[in-house]
C-alpha cells in the first residue's frame, strides 16, 4: 500500500439524517478515517484526561507543559522557557502569572543580566513533580493498554517519520 492508498475522501464519508433531510457531518463519519483526525482525537481525549487528573492538585493543562519543562531545568530565562514549551512569550508571561498565583513558580531578576526574568520552582512546583508525574504515566498506560511493545515501536516510528515530512515543509 503506498501512501496515495490511505483514506483522504472527506465528502465520499457524509451520511444524511432521514428526520431532516439535511446532510449532516459528524467527526466520526468524515474524518474518522483520516490518520491526522486520528491523531487529533487520541491527543484531544488524552488531554482531557490527563487534564481532569491534573486539576486534583489544581493544576491546569497549560501549567503542566511549563512545570514539566522547569522540572527539566529550574531558573531558566522566561525566554527559554518559552522556547522549550513552544509557546510565544506574551503567552508564557500570562501563563508564569498565573503559576505564581497558584504558588508553583516565582520569579526572579537575573544576576548577570538584569533584563533576564528567570522563573523558578517554588515549594509546591517541586513537590507536585513525583504526584504530577504519576498521574502522566497512568493516564499514558490506560491509553495504550493492549498495544504490544513492538506495535507501539512501530507506531512510534511512522509517526517519527511523519513528523520529519511535516517539519521541512
Amino acid at each position: 500500500m503506498t501512501h496515495l492508498d490511505v483514506k483522504t475522501d472527506y465528502d465520499s464519508s457524509l451520511t444524511t439524517e432521514d428526520s431532516s433531510e439535511e446532510t449532516s457531518m459528524t467527526r466520526s463519519s468524515v474524518l474518522g478515517d483520516t490518520i491526522f483526525y486520528q491523531i487529533r482525537e487520541i491527543n484531544r481525549v488524552y488531554m482531557k484526561q490527563l487534564q481532569e487528573r491534573l486539576a486534583e492538585h489544581q493544576v491546569s493543562i497549560g501549567q503542566w507543559f511549563f512545570l514539566v519543562a522547569l522540572w527539566n531545568k529550574d531558573g531558566i530565562t522566561q525566554r527559554e522557557l518559552s522556547a522549550m514549551v513552544g509557546t510565544m512569550e506574551p503567552t508564557t508571561v500570562t501563563a508564569i502569572q498565573g503559576m505564581e498565583r497558584s504558588n508553583l513558580v516565582k520569579r526572579q531578576r537575573d544576576d548577570k543580566d538584569r533584563r533576564k526574568m528567570n522563573v523558578f520552582l517554588t515549594k509546591r512546583g517541586k513537590e507536585l513533580e513525583l504526584p504530577l508525574k504519576q498521574i502522566e504515566k497512568d493516564v499514558t498506560e490506560n491509553c495504550l493498554e493492549n498495544i504490544s511493545v513492538s506495535d507501539l515501536a512501530q507506531a512510534q516510528f511512522v509517526l517519527g517519520q511523519i513528523q520529519g515530512n511535516v517539519s521541512k515543509k
